[in-house]
C-alpha cells in the first residue's frame, strides 16, 4: 500500500503487507499508520512498513512535482518489486 491506511478487522487475514508512508502527510497521520501496523502484527500478519523521511503525501507521483521525491520513489518501487517477487 502507498500512503493510506484503512481501519478494519484484520484478524482473519493471511496476507503479507507492505506499506510506504510519507514522514509528513496531511492526509494520513502517523498515528493511523502505527495503529494499522500494530493491528496487522497482532493478527499475525507479515508486515513491512516504511516511512520515508523528507516526504509528504504523493511522494511517488511524478505528475505531482510539488510532492514527488525521486529517491524515495525509487526506493519504494524497488522494495515493492522485491516484495512481489517473493
Amino acid at each position: 500500500m502507498f500512503y493510506g491506511t484503512r481501519p478494519g478487522d484484520y484478524s482473519h487475514s493471511k496476507a503479507a503487507y507492505l506499506g510506504h508512508f510519507a514522514a509528513t502527510d496531511e492526509f494520513e497521520p502517523q498515528s493511523s499508520v502505527d495503529t494499522l501496523e500494530t493491528a496487522l502484527q497482532k493478527a499475525g500478519c507479515s508486515v513491512s512498513f516504511y516511512r520515508y523521511s523528507g516526504t509528504g503525501h504523493w511522494f511517488v507521483e511524478p505528475d505531482r512535482p510539488q510532492a514527488f521525491n525521486q529517491s524515495a520513489a525509487d526506493l519504494a518501487w524497488e522494495r515493492t518489486l522485491t516484495f512481489l517477487s517473493r
